[in-house]
């Protein structure tokens, strides 16, 4: 394993090296719980440091947006840790929000997520759907701006029964082929089931 990759303009490290990777980047995004702890101090040295629980085994639409709406911000550091499926859903979903198709985007980052790790990155089934939902979400919503207001709102209201819940829910209507009105009300079906 190498001390650090580069994808789109923004250093991945599997966990220890910070330091050395935080040249020119203001943001670290960190995916793995340990290291969040470890360089939650960070943020007293002007970084700001956000954790992001990416679901790799479930379709964790909310989780891939969350991370790559971050990315979009600027040149960060992405930590990943013991998490190596996450940290390439992460990424890919940076990739979809900027213009490339979830397949497309999932090979370049398992590419650089192998390099860290000496061997491909396992994506089951539930990150793929979540990718492939991103995607048909940002076509529906027209931009990540739009996407993240819309999550706020869902956050709002504790994304009706739960994150993960609502994640899977939008992700599997994307998956079985719904129209885009169909696909909409599923986006906004926590305003159903708000606590």
């Amino acid at each position: 394993m190498q001390g650090h990759a580069v994808y789109r303009g923004h250093r991945v490290i599997v966990g220890p090296g910070l330091d050395e990777a935080l040249e020119g980047a203001a943001r670290v995004v960190v995916l793995d719980p340990y290291y969040a702890e470890v360089y939650s101090e960070y943020a007293f040295l002007g970084y700001e440091v956000a954790y992001v629980e990416v679901e790799a085994s479930r379709a964790d639409l909310v989780g891939l947006a969350e991370a790559a709406l971050l990315l979009v911000g600027g040149r960060s550091v992405v930590v990943c840790g013991d998490r190596a499926a996450a940290c390439a859903l992460a990424l890919a979903a940076h990739g979809v929000l900027e213009g490339s198709g979830p397949v497309e985007a999932l090979r370049e980052a398992s590419e650089v997520v192998a390099r860290l790790y000496g061997g491909r990155p396992r994506v089951g089934l539930a990150g793929r759907l979540a990718l492939r939902a991103l995607s048909a979400c940002l076509r529906l919503l027209g931009s990540p701006a739009r996407l993240a207001s819309l999550l706020g709102v869902a956050e709002a209201y504790e994304y009706g029964l739960g994150r993960l819940h609502y994640g899977e829910h939008v992700s599997w209507t994307v998956e079985l082929g719904a129209p885009g009105e169909v696909v909409a009300a599923s986006l906004l079906h926590f305003l159903v089931e708000g606590r």
